[in-house]
């Protein structure tokens, strides 16, 4: 179950990914389903994670805020910050609102959750059942 959860995460916020060149939403991938040990239970988790460097912000926003162009050790290279109009020596970022695409898969899985995992639940079911009639004495 937490395999096709993880499975869903990714899913979604690859769909609720704004795309410019499609890298961060190509980026999405599961975590790798782990045993772990919450509240005295073992419990089998996955997730969705990005290591693409813009995908926090994608998901958080950023405030606005000024960029200044990188110091150079050299001093025969001009300071300046390399825009689409040209060279610059720094510029003010406006800022955006965060998209939430992990946030918001994650919303829905939550809210269909039954609906998404019930085909895993009835296959582990049946295979736990199939096991158990396999024993001898157990009908």
């Amino acid at each position: 179950m937490a395999e096709k959860g993880g499975e869903y995460l990714v899913e979604r916020a690859r769909v609720h990914t704004p795309v410019d060149s499609g890298e961060v939403r190509d980026s999405w991938e599961q975590k790798e389903t782990a045993l772990e040990r919450i509240n005295a239970a073992d419990t089998y988790t996955s997730g969705v994670e990005s290591h693409h460097h813009v995908a926090r912000w994608v998901e958080w926003g950023v405030d606005p805020h000024r960029i200044e162009p990188e110091k150079d050790t050299d001093p025969e290279t001009p300071e300046a910050l390399t825009t689409p109009e040209g060279p610059r020596a720094g510029a003010d970022h406006p800022g955006f609102r965060g998209f939430h695409p992990v946030a918001s898969a994650a919303a829905e899985l939550d809210a269909k959750g039954e609906k998404i995992l019930r085909p895993e639940v009835e296959r582990w079911k049946a295979e736990v059942e199939a096991a158990a009639r396999a024993k001898r004495g157990i009908q």
